[in-house]
């Protein structure tokens, strides 16, 4: 009788909902970690020091100086507001790609719950929290992360219009 009692606690105490967030809680804190584990130990490179000096300018010359650039300066623009408040270090500067790539995994977690089942969502987010050319490209101070959470921003939105049509 006691066992009974003691499924039954095990099966109130673990809701799915609870699970969902404790699950999310691991992943996020994963990603998190990798993310971040030595993201200033390596150099800054060519492409990331054209994208902090230009973050150094005023908006008004990133716009005129990204005018003919196959870049679009949104990617600037945020990274000029980022550094004058998080200062142009390695890691401050790396750390608004790693947010937007976490971003993008948050974004991931949303789509799969639209279109799989629970635990595909979860081995999904697992799966991107770990992939690692998604870390490795995290970890540079260029426009590719925002680019994929702007992505993966618009084909959630497009998952949500398609579910209530």
């Amino acid at each position: 009788m006691k066992t009974f009692a003691a499924v039954a606690f095990v099966r109130r105490a673990f809701t799915p909902v609870l699970v969902d967030r404790f699950a999310l809680a691991i992943v996020l804190i994963l990603a998190l970690l990798v993310r971040f584990y030595a993201i200033s130990v390596p150099a800054i490179w060519n492409d990331e020091a054209y994208s902090l000096l230009l973050a150094r300018e005023t908006p008004e010359r990133i716009w005129a100086l990204t005018a003919r650039d196959v870049h679009p300066p949104l990617y600037y623009m945020l990274l000029h507001y980022w550094v004058s408040v998080w200062g142009d270090s390695a890691l401050s500067a790396r750390a608004l790609s790693a947010l937007a790539d976490l971003g993008t995994l948050l974004l991931c977690i949303k789509l799969m719950s639209l279109i799989a089942t629970r635990r595909a969502t979860w081995i999904a987010a697992l799966l991107l929290a770990l992939l690692p050319i998604s870390v490795r490209y995290s970890q540079e101070v260029r426009m590719d992360r925002l680019l994929g959470c702007w992505l993966m921003a618009a084909t959630v939105a497009l998952g949500c219009w398609v579910s209530v049509a």
